[in-house]
């Protein structure tokens, strides 16, 4: 069995749209993609950091409530990221559009 490595980063990007991650999702309504084109991958204290430095567009899986705002193309966040797999990124699930989160600060 393949043990699991809890790891964070900040990712610091642009919101380029929200999709529906319909293969991803596996039938989770409130699941939404935000397609972050990223400027930068900072280190979270404590957790190593398993996104490359070379990807430039990921597709971050967040719950539909965390993006309060109807538009959030063009937002410039700060996304704490979880990497679960080959192409598979989450939030944390304290971060949210409005507010940003502790690990990354405000957005």
């Amino acid at each position: 069995m393949v043990q699991a490595i809890e790891n964070w980063c900040c990712v610091t990007g642009i919101v380029e749209k929200v999709e529906r991650p319909s293969a991803q999702a596996k039938g989770k309504s409130d699941q939404v993609a935000l397609l972050v084109k990223i400027e930068r991958v900072k280190p979270v204290d404590n957790f190593p950091t398993l996104l490359s430095g070379e990807v430039a567009t990921i597709s971050i899986i967040v719950r539909q409530s965390q993006i309060t705002d109807a538009k959030p193309n063009g937002h410039r966040v700060a996304v704490p990221v979880r990497v679960a797999g080959p192409d598979r990124y989450f939030a944390h699930p304290d971060w949210s559009l409005a507010r940003g989160s502790l690990m990354c600060g405000a957005n």
